[in-house]
């Protein structure tokens, strides 16, 4: 008997695995209204940039919970309910998790402060916030992730709470904290909510596992200073003395949605009840940068650096293709590819390769879809609730397949060949050689848009000319910006006969053929607004190249909420944060 037990064991072991591979090979979930890309290579799910598919508590029937973990408290990770995907009631944009278990038992009061019902003098706050909890059970790059929750009263979605019998309980900036009545009656957060003469308080979603099924609130007793709310083992309202030790802690906090770059499935159906997820947090000590980015085909090979105090954490770099730039702390769903970029061996400093997917083609790399790079400390197997870390992600620019219609070959002779390269300030820049008579000409063909600068022969990576074994670099151009044509003028050391031929052979239609592609503004460019009187962005000034570029209208949009101008059309492009 014992040896037939095991033997069925072993097969359904094996049935297990296989339907679990062909989980994990869905592209597409029923019942949501996006697609998962799940890359075999990557071992791991990703769901949604920032909380992207992490489902809200069901209002209407109560429960029906998402979950994440969140940090390791007795050598084991923390289970949080998702009470709200996305809040302001806590001051900043936040994820509100609320702990699915109790985790201790104590008592609410402190002797220090003669066993107040006041939370902000409670036993329970020193400890979320000391050694055995706050100071322990995360990590520095969850924890900076934490926010500092401020709620002075209640809001307006939040539950009647326990009205006459339990007060509420202000927060003051703490990161963690106790539910208060209100938001344990909060329909919106999976909770019934109470009416005022309500004697039957039980609601079986409150009901909690862990240490005790009894656990506090941090809503004092209204009209008596020793007793506290707290939820009973059937999901009832009550309240006792703040001196019983025996009722547990559930701790909630809010966290930051700017810090969260992923949120990746462990179990469960992405966008569905019931699911678990864990999040990846940017980690500021930790920054990747691109070299030389080169094109063939739909193979793109990336050499990377990752450097910062927890470079050596990194062990992989991965890469997000977007429909729209990225946009930290926003919450999607669809259009992205995520995909593990290809090394033959890890290294914090070394060269990769991804395939562009066939939905891109066709489509422009910039203005279609966008390609960014970060490096990861990703956890898998055993740890794979622990959460994961990465670098902010790093945009790179406008690669073109090709640069046809124009005389001579793309891309240049020997190793230059096909070359497409990012110049040093990560912009679009395309490597063209062009045959003018007995001269070889190279310059990067594809440019930036340079605003109101004069162009010069830097603005191409320096022009250089070919001839009689010989190599001169232009010193003076002209530059036919309405037909895209490039004469040179002057070259370095060159006697006056090859300048002058050189003049002519580019001279009128046999100018260098060049493209202008937008100027992405980052955070890190200057710029000079001007706001009109409502608030509203009047004008915006761009510094290119030394020079103030006015924005013309139709070029930006601002929203004042999140103080963002962003900027469109064929000569800016990408977004700039205003302070």
């Amino acid at each position: 008997m014992g040896r037939e037990m095991k033997k069925w064991k072993g097969i359904i072991k094996g049935i297990t695995a296989i339907l679990m591979a062909a989980v994990i090979a869905m592209s597409q979930i029923p019942g949501t209204d996006f697609v998962l890309t799940a890359y075999a290579d990557s071992d791991k799910t990703i769901t949604g940039l920032c909380t992207g598919a992490i489902g809200n508590p069901d209002e209407e029937n109560g429960g029906g919970w998402s979950y994440v973990y969140y940090g390791t408290y007795g050598g084991n990770q923390v289970k949080y309910r998702v009470l709200t995907t996305s809040t302001t009631d806590f001051e900043g944009r936040t994820m509100l998790l609320d702990c699915d278990s109790t985790i201790v038992n104590m008592q609410f009061g402190d002797e220090y402060y003669d066993n107040s019902n006041k939370w902000s003098d409670s036993a329970i706050i020193r400890w979320l916030h000391g050694d055995d909890f706050g100071g322990s059970v995360f990590t520095k790059q969850e924890k900076a992730a934490i926010a500092s929750s401020v709620k002075t009263s209640p809001a307006s979605g939040d539950g009647n709470g326990w009205s006459g019998a339990l007060g509420y309980a202000p927060l003051g900036g703490e990161q963690f904290f106790l539910l208060d009545a209100v938001e344990a009656t909060r329909p919106s957060y999976g909770y019934a909510n109470i009416e005022w003469k309500d004697d039957d308080r039980k609601d079986v979603n409150r009901k909690k596992s862990g240490t005790n099924t009894w656990w506090w609130l941090r809503s004092p007793r209204s009209g008596y200073g020793k007793s506290a709310g707290f939820v009973s083992g059937t999901g009832k309202l009550m309240f006792d003395l703040v001196t019983y030790y025996k009722y547990g802690v559930s701790p909630a906090f809010n966290i930051n949605l700017g810090p969260v770059i992923f949120s990746s499935l462990i179990s469960g159906t992405a966008g569905s009840a019931g699911a678990e997820y864990k999040l990846t947090i940017a980690d500021n000590k930790m920054n990747i940068t691109p070299g030389t980015i080169t094109r063939d085909g739909t193979t793109i090979t990336v050499p990377y650096t990752i450097t910062g105090t927890n470079a050596g954490n990194a062990n992989r770099v991965s890469v997000l293709i977007t429909d729209s730039q990225y946009s930290a702390g926003t919450a999607v769903t669809s259009g992205y590819t995520y995909k593990k970029l290809a090394v033959n061996s890890w290294s914090t400093s070394g060269t990769g390769t991804f395939t562009l997917p066939d939905e891109y083609a066709g489509k422009t790399w910039g203005s279609d879809y966008h390609v960014y790079i970060l490096a990861e400390q990703a956890h898998t197997g055993n740890e794979i609730k622990l959460t994961d870390y990465a670098s902010e992600p790093v945009e790179i620019k406008a690669i073109t397949a090709s640069a046809t219609g124009y005389e001579g070959t793309y891309g240049g002779s020997g190793g230059n060949a096909g070359k497409v390269v990012t110049a040093s300030d990560n912009e679009p820049m395309v490597y063209l050689e062009e045959t003018k008579g007995d001269f070889r000409i190279s310059y990067y063909h594809e440019i930036p848009f340079f605003g109101k600068a004069k162009p010069d022969p830097s603005f191409f990576g320096g022009i250089k000319v070919s001839y009689g074994g010989k190599e001169y670099e232009a010193t003076k151009i002209k530059v036919n910006k309405k037909k895209g044509l490039i004469r040179i003028t002057g070259l370095n050391t060159a006697d006056k006969k090859i300048v002058k031929a050189v003049k002519k052979a580019t001279r009128g239609s046999g100018g260098l053929p060049f493209k202008v592609n937008p100027y992405y503004v980052r955070n890190t460019d200057t710029v000079t607004p001007k706001f009109k009187k409502d608030g509203s962005l009047k004008s915006i000034r761009v510094r290119i190249r030394g020079k103030d570029y006015k924005a013309k209208k139709g070029e930006f949009s601002y929203d004042k909420t999140s103080k963002t101008v962003s900027f469109s059309g064929s000569n800016l492009n990408g977004s700039r944060k205003l302070n």
